[in-house]
């Protein structure tokens, strides 16, 4: 196998890899995302339920 095919055989891989490595992140990005958002609702819905049941200033 000449060197230029190892080398081209190569650079096709880590572009690959590197592709592989770019739509993790991104995945990983959208969960992170999606925990957020979901940490956010239930803190508004349990900010809703305590100005509902427990009114502040009626000591």
């Amino acid at each position: 196998m000449p060197n230029r095919v190892k080398v081209a055989t190569l650079a096709k891989g880590a572009d690959a890899a590197e592709q592989a490595i770019m739509e993790a992140r991104r995945a990983l990005s959208d969960q992170e995302d999606d925990s957020a958002r979901a940490q956010r609702r239930s803190q508004r819905k349990r900010d809703r339920l305590e100005s509902r049941y427990m009114p502040r200033g009626n000591g």
